[in-house]
């Protein structure tokens, strides 16, 4: 029951009224005196009696509230520690992932198409010096014919092949997909 509404206000008002009317003049001059009686007097009108009960409801309701508020306090700083710590594994993922991706990137810099072209020619120079080492040593007269023969052809061949590799990807870049 709400009393604040402007019909229980004017309720209230000829509630009052009509309680004050039937009292005797002592009566009124101890109400305005006396801060009990005044208390006492208004705390037995049906209006207030209903204020009052309404007031004990709402605290009623109130303290059950908390009560239910309290019994998910635990839960609640559980998962409140729970999603703590999960917040800090991701924050401790990315940085971890930070690390694997800058080691991730480092890895793939030598497997680029520059940076494998860059291999080989390397290797077609370092290919071409070994098989002019092996002529040397021939006209040196430290391999004889046979072994000279042997190594010097499969020098060669690794050499062609990778040649004929740098050629192909010399051609296919100049290409579009």
């Amino acid at each position: 029951m709400n009393v604040y509404g402007p019909t229980q206000s004017q309720d209230f008002m000829q509630e009052c009224q009509e309680r004050l009317s039937s009292l005797s003049r002592d009566d009124l001059e101890a109400l305005l005196s006396d801060p009990e009686y005044f208390d006492a007097f208004f705390g037995t009108l049906p209006s207030t009696i209903a204020l009052y009960d309404e007031h004990d409801a709402l605290l009623r309701a109130n303290e059950e509230l908390t009560a239910r508020n309290l019994d998910y306090r635990p839960k609640l700083d559980t998962l409140r520690s729970e999603t703590a710590l999960a917040f800090q594994s991701a924050l401790d993922s990315k940085v971890i992932w930070a690390t694997v991706e800058k080691d991730q990137a480092e890895a793939y810099k030598g497997c680029t198409p520059p940076a494998l072209l860059n291999r080989l020619r390397a290797a077609l120079s370092e290919q071409e010096h070994l098989t002019e080492q092996l002529a040397a040593r021939f006209q040196d007269g430290q391999l004889d014919e046979a072994s000279f023969a042997m190594q010097y052809k499969e020098a060669r061949r690794i050499w062609h092949k990778r040649a004929l590799c740098a050629f192909y990807w010399k051609h296919r870049a100049g290409r579009t997909s």
